[in-house]
């Protein structure tokens, strides 16, 4: 089974780590279920862009992932999760896109947006003549897309034949948890919920949906941060859900001033040489604690400022934190 996801520049990071955090925990544990046995193969998890060359900056821009597939590359996926984010405001004119989901949605057995990525889906046609939902506080503008798509307000996620759509950002989780029920059975996907101790939200219920026909509160009113930078530390094998909300957060709080420094940190001894050839820079490998069965990591590999060594950090903090450690305090 593969599973892949687009990614455009000003990606929303919360719409694909949400439910690949999800799914590839699932495909973990029904895998471990069944044992040495042999009767289910591993799910590939993939990411796929236009060029495929170069790394995808999401919306927190300094948070950007390096693809594994171009447009022209990428084989035949099973499932294809469609994010959304700022960036699916031009990706609805990009004529590239558009002919790859319509390629990929032939042969898929799920075809799957979160967010504002159904605007993507309608102007490629998967949403023709079916019930779709998006984002609520995005609603007026999304639903102008696609000729006959039957918008369902209140929904938190609609599934219509193998089509399923999300509403806004974190419904991508509770959308992800029915589908990993469909790719990997009850049993897995309870585990992970209890894993992850998340309380999945209703299909056909939103309360953004009633939140969102009010006018939200003027962000220029509001008090400044505290802090001016944040930095996020990654070691291979860290969990996407861990640093999904994070990274989210800091999309708002850098509109007000606030910059993100990603930084990895390594083991003393070195890291595992995987495809370090093609990776300009540092990297991180999210998603799992250990490589998958088959031996591969998640997809998510993550761009880096800068390498640190764990005994560096622990000897130096100030080399870990920078300046930031004595003029902002705990970042």
């Amino acid at each position: 089974m593969r599973i892949g996801s687009i990614l455009f520049p000003v990606w929303e990071v919360l719409d694909i780590l949400g439910p690949l955090g999800v799914l590839i925990r699932a495909s973990r544990i029904h895998q471990q279920a069944d044992g040495n046995n042999g009767i289910t193969e591993p799910a590939e998890f993939v990411v796929v862009s236009e060029h495929g060359d170069i790394p995808t900056p999401s919306s927190v821009g300094s948070f950007a992932v390096w693809p594994d597939h171009s447009f022209d590359t990428c084989p035949q996926l099973d499932v294809l999760l469609v994010p959304g984010g700022m960036g699916t405001r031009t990706q609805v004119k990009n004529s590239q896109i558009l002919d790859f989901v319509r390629r990929q949605a032939r042969g898929a057995r799920f075809v799957v947006s979160i967010c504002t990525g159904s605007a993507i889906l309608a102007e490629s046609g998967v949403l023709e003549g079916k019930r779709a939902t998006t984002n609520k506080m995005a609603w007026k503008s999304m639903i102008v897309f696609g000729k006959h798509v039957q918008w369902v307000p209140e929904a938190r996620y609609v599934v219509d034949g193998n089509v399923v759509t999300a509403s806004g950002v974190s419904a991508g989780v509770d959308m992800g948890i029915w589908l990993s029920e469909q790719l990997f059975g009850q049993a897995a996907t309870q585990q992970t919920l209890a894993e992850i101790q998340y309380e999945p939200m209703a299909a056909g219920d939103d309360p953004f949906w009633r939140i969102h026909q009010q006018p939200l509160k003027d962000l220029a009113s509001a008090e400044q941060p505290c802090i001016k930078r944040v930095i996020l530390a990654l070691v291979d094998g860290f969990e996407l859900l861990d640093i999904a909300g994070i990274v989210q957060v800091i999309k708002y709080l850098a509109l007000r001033g606030v910059s993100l420094d990603i930084i990895k940190l390594t083991a003393d001894s070195p890291s595992l040489p995987i495809n370090e050839h093609r990776i300009r820079g540092h990297y991180a490998f999210g998603g799992d604690s250990q490589a998958s069965p088959g031996g591969r990591f998640s997809p998510i590999r993550a761009v880096c400022s800068r390498s640190l060594s764990m005994s560096e950090a622990l000897a130096d903090p100030a080399r870990l934190f920078g300046d930031g450690l004595n003029e902002f305090g705990n970042i």
